[in-house]
């Protein structure tokens, strides 16, 4: 199945800290993850080891695995498996496609601004709606983190 990767950067007027907090924090993760499909949910306390779940209102989506946990530094979320009614289906036909998938997240900071890069490898069918989405999503933890 082939793969394609995106690879994003924002620059955020805040301290690692906040950013972190906005991006593995709820109420913020699923504001920022509805900015990609309104009504978006993330499942899951990130943490090493952990499992995360990404669904939309219909509960279909992704489960993942947190493979990285470096508090205000990185985290990755490994996706294992196709969601289907609300939970993680790893015999679903789908669930292969996600094979090698993941996103990774990682901030930086200068003087008291922040960089967040993202890298999101996905099946490449995907990618025409993942990233456009990413911008939006990289956008709303950019104003999230601000304020």
């Amino acid at each position: 199945m082939e793969k394609k990767t995106i690879n994003k950067a924002i620059e955020i007027k805040a301290g690692r800290e906040r950013v972190w907090e906005v991006l593995t924090e709820q109420p913020y993760l699923n504001v920022w993850t509805s900015a990609f499909m309104e009504g978006s949910v993330v499942r899951g306390e990130f943490k090493d080891g952990a499992q995360i779940i990404y669904s939309d209102p219909s509960g279909h989506g992704v489960a993942g695995k947190v493979t990285e946990y470096k508090p205000n530094v990185a985290l990755r979320v490994s996706i294992l498996a196709e969601i289907t009614n609300g939970e993680a289906d790893f015999n679903h036909p789908d669930s292969k496609r996600w094979e090698g998938c993941y996103d990774h997240y990682s901030i930086t900071e200068k003087d008291g601004t922040s960089i967040l890069t993202i890298e999101s490898v996905s099946p490449a069918e995907f990618y025409n709606d993942f990233a456009p989405g990413w911008d939006k999503m990289l956008e709303k933890i950019k104003e999230l983190a601000e304020k």
